[in-house]
């Protein structure tokens, strides 16, 4: 069998994928073994299995793995994330200070005829690619090294949840910030916190608007300003109710009201503004009374759009909204309504809490259903991601990955639209797609990835063995989840095509 056919027939089989189920347990089993808990735990709450880690679950049980992962602080880190991260200056920089580095040619009028003005433009734009970079090669690093699996998980989750695009002008700059310090800390909630925290963000702000989100007025120059509900709505939409939560278009008017104001200044120039960045301007609020979804609001300044967006995240409809959309992402695509309906309660009971939410979730009989094990289909960031942590092979250059996922049409950081990436089969599935999958599998299996691994032009055979992906370390790792179709074209195939096709199966591309 040629290697085009190998190719054709993993396409074929990751696209039928209908009824397969059952071949990606032991053929005799009808329950899971113990190997196949560990690479479903592995898979779902991380990025896929490494040596250590399955013989970590292994030592300690799978049970207190999950609560391990549901404790991040308690975790020992990985030795060689923390010398990476601590290269990395932009962690310890505010993102006040990051915009005072850019030399932001956007505060002044720029004469483009003017060299040195022209001069001065590039060097913004590089600085600030250069801000993005770093903050995509740290998110990288912490989804491939990281023993805080899940941590990076729920990281990917919520930034979707919680969508801004690098694509928006001051966003370049302010994505490790977003990423950090907006989300990072709060990925296990409360959720109240969570969404408090990236509405007062910079990032937030910018993306969507409420920046300009103001009460109406008239400027010296007869310029008019006022209200922007753009953040409002998709607040309300995408982050809180849901599409159809029960809110109004009145409710919306009303929330944009309560959050006029809400601003940021990234010059450092005013007094009250802290590193975040964040200003609430007094002048430009509403202070009239308002009502949203039943409740009166009275003038209490930045208290007010606080106080708005707890109500938000007290309601049922929220806790449905959002335990749907991580029953999706761990779960299946379509996740039955008890499950939903035990996260939601769960959600409630607890003031939102998302540990506790997510205790439910891995403790139900859906998680561990037959039906929904190797069913999800990776995005192409988890399948990239998945794909590097598994070899066990450490990047030195992060843009290497940044690129291929640019390739795969999810570039980190890069969806343009609030409601982030899609995280189900029909949104990834296609033959464009696996082709570009295959195409990247060809390449990582030979070690042909530009600039992901050290020069091995004048390396010794011993260091070339090391950096190069091994066909034995994935199959050893991965041996409980291989199909038998798949273990049966592995062995007509050379040695040469192993790893690509193993890449290249819906074994890999479905966890």
């Amino acid at each position: 069998m040629r290697a085009a056919q190998y190719v054709s027939l993993m396409i074929a089989l990751s696209i039928c994928q209908v009824g397969w189920a059952d071949v990606h347990l032991p053929a005799n089993a009808q329950a899971l073994s113990q190997d196949r808990q560990i690479l479903h735990v592995l898979n779902r709450l991380g990025y896929g299995p490494t040596p250590e880690s399955v013989a970590h679950v292994k030592k300690i049980g799978v049970a207190a793995y999950i609560d391990e992962q549901l404790h991040p602080s308690t975790i020992i880190e990985n030795s060689a994330l923390e010398k990476f991260l601590a290269q990395k200056k932009i962690l310890n920089m505010s993102v006040v200070e990051v915009f005072k580095l850019s030399k932001n040619a956007e505060q002044k009028k720029i004469d483009n005829k003017d060299p040195n003005a022209q001069q001065a433009i590039i060097q913004r734009n590089t600085f600030a690619k250069s801000m993005l970079q770093d903050a995509q090669s740290i998110r990288l690093a912490r989804a491939i090294l990281s023993n805080r699996q899940l941590e990076s998980v729920m990281m990917d989750f919520w930034f979707n949840h919680f969508n801004v695009s690098s694509y928006n002008g001051a966003n370049m700059l302010s994505m490790s910030d977003y990423d950090n310090r907006v989300i990072r800390p709060h990925v296990f909630g409360p959720f109240s916190e969570l969404l408090n925290s990236t509405a007062h963000s910079l990032s937030m702000s910018n993306y969507l608007n409420n920046r300009e989100n103001s009460k109406a007025f008239t400027n010296a120059k007869g310029k008019q300003f006022g209200m922007n509900e753009n953040y409002a709505r998709e607040v309300m939409e995408l982050h809180t109710l849901g599409v159809n939560g029960g809110y109004t278009q009145k409710d919306v008017n009303e929330l944009a009201r309560i959050l006029t104001g809400w601003s940021y200044d990234v010059r450092g120039v005013n007094p009250s503004v802290t590193d975040d960045s964040f200003l609430f301007r007094k002048d430009l609020h509403d202070t009239g009374d308002k009502n949203l979804l039943g409740v009166h609001f009275v003038n209490h300044g930045e208290q007010e759009g606080i106080q708005a967006l707890d109500l938000l995240a007290s309601k049922q409809a929220t806790a449905l909204n959002i335990s749907k959309k991580i029953a999706q992402y761990f779960v299946s695509d379509q996740p039955s309504a008890t499950l939903i309906k035990a996260m939601a309660n769960a959600y409630m009971s607890t003031q939102g809490d998302i540990g506790r939410v997510l205790e439910v979730l891995f403790s139900s009989d859906d998680f561990w259903a037959k039906k929904n094990i190797g069913q999800k289909f990776k995005t192409p960031y988890q399948y990239v991601v998945s794909s590097v942590r598994v070899s066990g092979i450490q990047p030195i250059y992060y843009s290497s990955l940044i690129g291929v996922l640019n390739q795969m049409d999810m570039p980190l950081y890069g969806c343009a639209t609030p409601d982030g990436y899609k995280n189900n089969k029909s949104a990834w599935l296609s033959s464009a797609a696996l082709a570009n999958r295959i195409n990247y599998a060809s390449l990582f299996s030979r070690g042909k990835i530009k600039n992901l691994y050290s020069d091995l032009s004048t390396a010794t055979a011993d260091e070339k063995e090391k950096n190069t992906p091994s066909f034995d370390s994935f199959d050893s790792l991965l041996a409980p989840i291989i199909s038998s179709n798949t273990k049966k074209i592995l062995t007509q195939a050379p040695d040469s095509h192993k790893l690509m096709l193993l890449l290249s199966s819906p074994d890999f591309m479905y966890d």
